[in-house]
């Protein structure tokens, strides 16, 4: 069950010229197997989780269906006091809600285990299917493990299109990273293709950033950018910078875009560069930290879920939870608390 909590993110980011992601990708700052996205794009509509409701927090987010201006709208997809909505993700033409529920007797029961629900609900008709339990969505695919194996599920759930040996030990928007056994195997959502990196021995966890195209994977070790060939594991350093600089990153076809948190409640300065001349085009600030972040066309979407009070002897502050749009056009931003 979450809760707000205090969100210390201590990363840097740098920029490579590398092949577009799919339109509609996006990064979630909590991935892995805990990951719990709440910005989610279905048919070119976002819809995002709203905040947690009441002073005490004692409910999660409902989903909202957010549009370029501002506006939130609520879809029908509440949380209650015995079903959490824990995350969302876009699956096709279907939102993917995986909820936690308990019965009216466990809420007694402290202890008593949430029991998973995943459903996908379709905006177009207000159709809900219950899917297998445990499953997930990455780039619009469905996947679940059972019986040893990740499998991908089809469009509506009901059918297994295809699987790979092994356990998904984390996960990332464009990759899963698999153990079976002692072999350990990078699965490339984009093409399906999965690489054995036993031998490389990568050191990856859910906080590592890092990005699959093409057989290469873009990560950040430190304050560097590397790049490492999946097929041969030659490793080459692209870039460092100073430590700090940015907290994750964002591409389409054209754009890369370098997001940075905020530090002591003050607003962050992120940059939007030229894929193709690695130029700067563009800065712009913002006032929500990227812990979860869509890029759709021009417009940036942003959610933080925790807020988080300083009281020091010499110095105050305060960082609540909130969601920003950014229009990279003009570089203005639409913001609110998200327990306003």
């Amino acid at each position: 069950m979450k809760r707000i909590l205090v969100l210390l993110l201590v990363a840097a980011m740098a920029l490579i010229c590398i092949p577009a992601l799919a339109e509609g990708a996006y990064f979630s700052g909590e991935r892995g197997n805990n990951s719990r996205p709440a910005l989610a794009v279905v048919n070119g509509q976002v819809y995002g989780l709203s905040g947690h409701e009441g002073a005490m927090a004692m409910f999660t987010p409902a989903v909202e269906r957010w549009s370029p201006s501002g506006k939130r709208t609520r879809v029908g997809q509440n949380a209650f006091l015995n079903s959490e909505i824990g995350y969302i993700s876009g699956a096709g033409d279907a939102l993917l809600i995986l909820r936690e529920e308990r019965n009216w007797l466990e809420l007694l029961d402290p202890t008593a285990a949430f029991t998973p629900r995943a459903e996908l609900w379709y905006p177009a008709t207000g159709r809900s299917v219950r899917i297998p339990d445990g499953a997930f969505a990455l780039q619009g695919r469905l996947f679940v493990y059972r019986d040893g194996q990740l499998q991908q599920l089809s469009a509506d759930g009901r059918e297994v299109v295809a699987s790979w040996a092994g356990k998904p030990v984390y996960r990332w928007d464009s990759f899963i990273l698999l153990q079976d056994g002692e072999r350990h195997q990078v699965l490339e959502i984009a093409s399906g293709v999965c690489w054995d990196v036993t031998a490389l021995k990568l050191d990856l966890g859910w906080s590592t950033e890092a990005v699959v195209e093409d057989g290469v994977m873009y990560l950040l070790e430190g304050a560097a950018l590397t790049a490492i060939d999946l097929r041969d594991g030659a490793r080459e350093c692209l870039l460092s910078f100073p430590e700090d600089a940015y907290s994750t990153f964002l591409l389409d076809a054209e754009r890369v875009i370098l997001l940075c948190s905020k530090k002591r409640g003050e607003p962050a300065t992120s940059a939007v560069y030229d894929r193709a001349t690695l130029a700067c085009t563009q800065t712009f600030t913002h006032r929500t930290n990227p812990v979860d972040a869509l890029l759709v066309g021009d417009q940036l979407y942003m959610r933080d879920p925790y807020g988080f009070t300083y009281l020091g002897a010499q110095e105050r502050w305060s960082d609540p939870a909130s969601a920003s749009i950014i229009d990279l056009t003009t570089g203005s931003e639409v913001y609110w608390e998200l327990n306003e």
